[in-house]
Order: structure tokens, then C-alpha cells, then sequence
């Protein structure tokens, strides 16, 4: 019924998430586009996944279970070594596809030249009480960009040529997180990123959803981690200063860390003397806790807009008289 080599091989890696799984199978079931093979990874789960996936009877679909617990890039790398498919699509266990997502994607890939790699799409973010949509904006050479931002965003919206992985390889198991802006940042190195302009992906951010991006230990070691790794070319591209304030920011907000902020805030006014908003942010740290707090409600509200703009256009003006010191 189903040609014998997929041309699309989409790899699920899921861990104890049996009563979201169902849907997930079900959006890649609805696909206008058939010519598929399924991998399920299940990365060692206690619940009653594998009853789930074999509840569908495709021939497309296959399961695969690890003995132990080894995390969602481990996972992932099993899917990709036993992936047949031309290209690999990643869909989170607890997201899904609106149905033509492959086939939009395949149709620009066809389009496209040899040296475009990945295809991402939008995506819809599903919250509790609202959803938001998030439209891709960012294409060709991304390497920059994707030094300071995940800009292409979840695992979900990809789609990669399956021969890249030969020459960039998988997912970096050795990070707590960012492991995809990582990977994409591996591709950009190489090929050039498109995207698919609708938003044909569901993200799920409900409370009862376990992320890495919820986890903000592994989100600030993942980032001091994936600065370390790229620390030479985020120096060349002169954008390192800029990581390590937005990593102080996370260690204060997020982690309430005031010394590692300040370690940051420190590395990054060393990085780049005349950042205005690097010494900004180390003398707001200063601040007892409570009155940065209500700064900090200020900021939100918008009332520190025009200051935070001041502050980028001095940043950039700064920024281009320090490269034309460097030059002379």
C-alpha cells in the first residue's frame, strides 16, 4: 500500500506522556501528504506508551524503546540513525501538526535549492487560557542570529534534508538544554534556512506540560554551556557581550541568582567596555531586592520603554565606533 522508502521519516521521542501521545500520532495520521514512516522513541517510560502506539495500526508507524531514561537528544539520535526518509520532521509528544504541514514543507524544499537544509514553519503556542501565534520571520543565513536566539524555534517546526546529518551530525547530548538552536546554529554554519510562512504547527504550554524550557537550572546551564562551546564566534561576530547580559537577566529573573548575574553582567562590560545596557543591568543588581522588583514591574508595564530604546541606540552607536577603533 506504501512505497517501501518513505520520503519523510518524522521521529516522536516521548517519556511518560502516554495520554498526549494519541493526539500527536493522530496529527501525523491526518497528513495530506502519506508518504511517511513514524519512529516513537520511547525513552524508558513507566506509563502505557507503547499500548498507545500500538493501538494504531499503520505499517508506517514503528516503536522503539530505550532500557534506560537518557533524555529527549539521545532520543532524537536514535530516531536519526533509523530514519530511511529524504528528510526528518521532529514532532514533541505533546504537540501537533495541522494537516499540511508536510506537504507545505516538501513543496518548498522541491523549490528550493540544494543549499537550503532546514524548512520551519509558524506555530500556534497553546496556553491555558489563550493562544498565540508565532509567525517565522527569519531566513537565508542565520548563523548570527542563531548565536543570541533560537529564532527558528521549536523542534517541531522543522524539517531538514536527512543527508545533512552526515556531515553535521545529531543532537549535542551533553547539554541540559538549547540543544535545538544548537543544532539549527550546526546547520546554519553550512546551508541556509527557510520557512513556510502559516502557522501549521500546535505548541502545548499548558501548566501540566514538562519542558526544558520550563526547567530554569537546565535553561541557565544549557545557555553557560552553549556560550563556552561558541564563545570564539560569538567574540568574532561581536555578539558575546550581548549573550552573557541576557544570560545575567535569566540567573535574576528566573533564578533569583543575583551572583551569577553579576558574574555575567561583569563578563559581559569586559566583552564589550562601552555596552551602556551591560553596566545598566550590573547596577540594578545592586539594588535591594524589593526595589528592583518594583523597577523591574516598571519595565514590564512599558514605562521603561523609551530608557530601554536609549539604551540600544546608544548600545549601537557605541558598538560602531568601538569596530572602527578596532579596524585602525
Amino acid at each position: 500500500m506504501y512505497e517501501s522508502k518513505p520520503t519523510v521519516t518524522i521521529i516522536i521521542p516521548t517519556y511518560n506522556r502516554a495520554h498526549l501521545l494519541g493526539r500527536a500520532i493522530r496529527s501525523v495520521l491526518t497528513q495530506t501528504f502519506h508518504n511517511w514512516e513514524l519512529i516513537v522513541v520511547d525513552d524508558a517510560s513507566t506509563d502505557n506508551t507503547k499500548e498507545v502506539v500500538y493501538s494504531f495500526q499503520d505499517p508506517r508507524i514503528h516503536y522503539l524503546c530505550h532500557e534506560a531514561n537518557r533524555g529527549g537528544p539521545t532520543a532524537r539520535n536514535t530516531g536519526i540513525r533509523e530514519a530511511r526518509g529524504l528528510y526528518i520532521a521532529f514532532l514533541d509528544s505533546d504537540d501537533e501538526w495541522l494537516p499540511i504541514k508536510l506537504q507545505k514543507q516538501l513543496q518548498l524544499f522541491s523549490n528550493s535549492s540544494e543549499l537550503v537544509g532546514l524548512i520551519y514553519t509558524g506555530a500556534i503556542h497553546v496556553y491555558r487560557t489563550h493562544n498565540v501565534n508565532r509567525p517565522p520571520k527569519h531566513k537565508g543565513s542565520l548563523y548570527r542570529k542563531l548565536l543570541l536566539k533560537n529564532v527558528v524555534g521549536s523542534c517541531s517546526t522543522a524539517m531538514i534534508r536527512r543527508s545533512i546529518f552526515n556531515h553535521v551530525n545529531g543532537f549535542d547530548e551533553a547539554l541540559p538544554s538549547r540543544q535545538d538552536v544548537e543544532l539549527w546554529l550546526r546547520i546554519s554554519k553550512y546551508y541556509k534556512i527557510d520557512f513556510v510562512s502559516e502557522h501549521l504547527v500546535k505548541i502545548n504550554r499548558c501548566d501540566d506540560t514538562e519542558r526544558i524550557t520550563s526547567n530554569d537550572f537546565k535553561v541557565s546551564q544549557g545557555r553557560l554551556l552553549f556560550f563556552n562551546k561558541y564563545k570564539k564566534d560569538m567574540q568574532r561576530e561581536r555578539v558575546a557581550y550581548v549573550y552573557l547580559r541576557r544570560t545575567g537577566r535569566i540567573f535574576q529573573n528566573r533564578l533569583n541568582d543575583v551572583r551569577s548575574a553579576r558574574h555575567c553582567y561583569i563578563e559581559s562590560i569586559k566583552e564589550n567596555p562601552i555596552s551602556l545596557s551591560s553596566y545598566l543591568f550590573f547596577l540594578l543588581s545592586l539594588l535591594p531586592k524589593p526595589i528592583y522588583n518594583i523597577i523591574e514591574s516598571f519595565r514590564r508595564w512599558g514605562l521603561g520603554l523609551l530608557t530601554v530604546q536609549l539604551l540600544k541606540e546608544g548600545d549601537a552607536l557605541q558598538q560602531i565606533r568601538w569596530e572602527n577603533k578596532q579596524r585602525i
